[in-house]
């Protein structure tokens, strides 16, 4: 049967002595899915990333800290892709995925450290060296435990025969891991940082 599931592969190319040849069969079908898996991947990754820094902005009103989550996660993804660069030399489409896995195991990082921060400096008054402490004390071993877990288990699909998805798993599981020493040592240093005159 001949699959064509769009313009792209209706055309027919010059016919020859009578014959029509054409682009049937899964070959066509991997490759037009791979072209619309790379717009599309792209695409859910932008919106995603727009999704969560309107999220930050709404629930903590806080535009210093959207923008802190937002360029500290960027840093994190081209750490990534330089991981990839440094280990195979590219990236697959497939292999971008990772990009919204540390989206969500990133934010959920900084969410924490700045709800108990916040807690401590703000509800208990605590001066903020000894607030951030109290902060890495309650909330460092968690994220540390559950970066470790989740890398360990990405990295556990980099034994798969697929190679698409034995690269999302290792991606995703630097990603984390760079995501966790993000958190824990630079954006500490942004929540200290003085607060603007009001």
């Amino acid at each position: 049967t001949t699959a064509k599931k769009s313009a792209v592969f209706t055309e027919l190319a010059e016919p020859v002595g009578g014959l029509d040849v054409g682009y049937p069969g899964m070959s066509a079908v991997t490759v037009e899915n791979e072209m619309s898996l790379k717009y599309d991947l792209l695409g859910n990754t932008a919106t995603a990333f727009f999704g969560v820094l309107v999220l930050f902005l709404v629930v903590f009103r806080r535009v210093w800290l959207a923008w802190d989550v937002t360029w500290t996660t960027a840093l994190v993804i081209i750490w990534t892709l330089a991981v990839a660069g440094a280990t195979k030399g590219s990236i697959s489409v497939l292999g971008g995925a990772f990009a919204c896995i540390l989206l969500g195991t990133g934010t959920d990082y900084a969410i924490h450290l700045h709800n108990a921060y916040h807690n401590f400096r703000h509800t208990e008054g605590l001066p903020f060296p000894q607030a951030m402490r109290q902060t890495l004390i309650r909330c460092g071993p968690g994220i540390i435990t559950a970066s470790l877990t989740t890398a360990v288990a990405f990295f556990g699909v980099t034994f798969t025969s697929f190679t698409g998805l034995a690269e999302v798993g290792l991606l995703a599981g630097a990603s984390v891991l760079l995501g966790c020493a993000m958190m824990l040592i630079v954006f500490p240093a942004l929540l200290c940082r003085p607060e603007p005159i009001r």
